[in-house]
């Protein structure tokens, strides 16, 4: 059974354990120039993050960061860490966050993106999952104080407005 819970130390523990993995470091943007320091997390009040638990295991977690209160403007991030995460567990993570971001953090809009490489999302997306539409793509080229990061290819944007959302994906 898949279970949104708090973001605490079992999971800092675990999500930077997850981080240090080379392919979900990659696949969520981390580089020695651009490190996640979860604990920012814990004293930044746009951020909501929440574990994820599958049979009281933690196998990922899932983050809204508002970023525009006035318009209800948020984006959604998903990393599943532990194999037995992935496909189903990931699916009702993603439908319990977004249910949480719409009813209970009162957003609008979510968007969310994935690197070109990341097929499994595009996929998922552009097959319109709870009724993401895709925005566009842009190179993955950001700069962060004096240095460019760039990952090569591009990133996928895509969004979901509040009255579009599909909780029952029907293939």
């Amino acid at each position: 059974m898949i279970k949104l819970v708090d973001f605490d130390k079992k999971f800092t523990a675990a999500a930077n354990k997850w981080h240090n993995d080379p392919q979900i470091a990659k696949a969520i943007g981390i580089t020695k120039d651009n490190p996640i320091n979860i604990n920012d997390w814990f004293n930044d009040p746009s951020m909501y993050p929440l574990g994820i638990l599958l049979n009281d295991k933690p196998v990922g977690y899932v983050l809204i960061k508002v970023v525009d209160v006035e318009k209800g403007i948020g984006e959604l991030h998903i990393t599943i860490g532990e194999d037995e995460g992935r496909g189903i567990a990931a699916y009702n993570a993603y439908k319990k966050m977004i249910i949480y971001a719409f009813d209970i953090l009162k957003l609008e809009i979510l968007c969310t993106y994935c690197f070109e490489d990341r097929k499994d999302i595009r996929n998922m997306m552009d097959k319109g999952v709870f009724g993401f539409k895709y925005i566009g793509n842009v190179p993955a080229k950001f700069q962060l104080e004096d240095k460019i990061i760039d990952y090569g290819g591009n990133i996928y944007i895509y969004n979901l407005k509040k009255e579009n959302f599909k909780p029952i994906y029907k293939k």
